[in-house]
């Protein structure tokens, strides 16, 4: 729970990381998060959507939804020259962010469980 601070995101991820496990759910992701949490990793988020994400709809592997707020996200540019800071520390209101708005909500592994 310290890693996410957050009991429901801690639930949730623990619940797609048995699926992924289980092989009910294939996604990199949960691969990438999960060796990232074990080796106390952080992630960099730009501060705008970089890249349209195009594996929803019929022939999408875990994303079916074309009406999903994912799908086909608006695109930006990302402003150079970026900036580097000389450490790394958490951003706790970012992640809460992330994890409200972002995060794979509960919803979606009760759905692939049913699967």
């Amino acid at each position: 729970m310290d890693v996410l601070g957050d009991f429901n995101g801690v639930k949730v991820g623990k619940n797609i990381f048995q699926l992924c496990y289980e092989n009910k759910l294939q996604s990199w992701a949960c691969q990438w998060t999960f060796a990232n949490f074990i080796q106390n990793g952080m992630n960099i988020l730009a501060n705008v959507n970089l890249a349209s994400n195009i594996g929803h709809g019929v022939g999408g592997t875990n994303t079916e939804d074309v009406n999903s707020p994912y799908s086909n996200m608006r695109v930006e540019a990302i402003t150079f020259p970026t900036k580097h800071l000389p450490f790394a520390i958490r951003d706790t209101q970012a992640d809460n962010f992330t994890q409200k708005n972002i995060g794979i909500p509960s919803a979606v592994v009760k759905k692939v469980q049913k699967k």
